[in-house]
Formats: C-alpha cells, sequence, structure tokens
C-alpha cells in the first residue's frame, strides 16, 4: 500500500503541468543603477502576454518608487508589444513596452527589447518618459538588446514539492533503517 501511494506521489510530482504559468526575475544595468523586478504568468511555452510585472528595484528619481506592480497601477501594454518568448523554462526573446499617462499628458513606461520607428528607438531595455508627442524627455535605457536584460526563472513549486517529497522520504528511510539497525543491536546485546 505504501510503494502504490510512494508512486502516485512521485508522478504527480515530477509530471509538468501543461499549460503550466512561469514565473523569472529580472536585472537591467541602466545609468545609475540597476532595475530588478518580476515578471509573472508567462506561459510554459511560445509567446505570451505577462499577468503582472512587478519593479522591485530602480535608480531614485522616478515619479513611481519601487516596489511597484505596473498592470495593479494603471500601466498597460502598447499595441500588441507585449510578449515574451518562453522556450524550455527559459525566456528567448521579448518586445514589451509597458506604459501610463503621467502629468501634463506625458507617457512614463518600462522597456523590453523595445523597436519602435515612432519612437526612434531600437531595441533598448530600462524606463522612459516621453511627451504625448512621442519626444523623449527622458531615456535610462540600455540599447544593447535581447542580451540587455537578465532572466532568471522562479522554481515551480512542484519541483520544489518534489525536492521536499523527496527529503522527507530520505529521512523517513533513514529512521526506518535506523530502527532496525537499534532493534538488531539490542538483541544481540540481550542474547
Amino acid at each position: 500500500m505504501f510503494r502504490s501511494i510512494l508512486v502516485l506521489l512521485l508522478a504527480f510530482a515530477v509530471c509538468p503541468v501543461k499549460g503550466a504559468l512561469l514565473n523569472f526575475t529580472f536585472s537591467q544595468a541602466v545609468t545609475g543603477g540597476t532595475i530588478t523586478g518580476e515578471i509573472d504568468g508567462l506561459n510554459s511555452t511560445g509567446t505570451s502576454t505577462p499577468t503582472e510585472i512587478i519593479i522591485t528595484s530602480q535608480p531614485s528619481g522616478y515619479p513611481d518608487a519601487a516596489p511597484i506592480s505596473l498592470l495593479a497601477s494603471g500601466y498597460g501594454f502598447l499595441g500588441t508589444d507585449n510578449n515574451f518568448t518562453v522556450t524550455g523554462g527559459a525566456i528567448t526573446g521579448a518586445d514589451v513596452l509597458i506604459y501610463k499617462t503621467v502629468a501634463g499628458g506625458n507617457y512614463q513606461g518600462y522597456v523590453f527589447d523595445f523597436t519602435s520607428a515612432a519612437f526612434g528607438v531600437s531595441n533598448e531595455n530600462g524606463i522612459f518618459e516621453a511627451t504625448s508627442g512621442l519626444t523623449v524627455l527622458l531615456s535610462n535605457t540600455n540599447t544593447s538588446g535581447f542580451a540587455g536584460t537578465i532572466y532568471t526563472p522562479v522554481p515551480e513549486p512542484r519541483k520544489t514539492a518534489l525536492i521536499f517529497l523527496l527529503a522527507g522520504l530520505g529521512l523517513f528511510g533513514a529512521r526506518k533503517l535506523h530502527g532496525r539497525i537499534s532493534l538488531k543491536t539490542q538483541t544481540v546485546l540481550i542474547k
């Protein structure tokens, strides 16, 4: 009975969930510091739009202080510039501009490997502010293209659960083995 339950638990823990959503942390080097954060809710394969982008730290002097959840704070994506590509559990492509309208009708936002003829930018990563006429007022970006942002996968809950499951089984097995050794030792001493 115990072995049947063990086999079912292991099968559940190691089987990937089809269509599972993945989360990543990111880091972009810009003038005066680094922008760090999270990209949440990407499909496990293919191109998809995140369910949230969170800025956890950034250089000082920007209207929205970190930490900030962008979509929850009124930011939105520019048209179809809203996707990341995931292959083999890693982000392998990006084309994202997430922004909001601020005082005076200007725009401020964040970009990930963003290219736009309208904005006159190519392969930008970082923070920007522009007028409604698309004149750039502030651009704290790097132009390193996809390599300008470092993406790190956040461990999936199932992988973490598997590690705890295997550790628990190892402790259980060690305790059971220790009990058998102790019992045999006591038996020998009594004889």
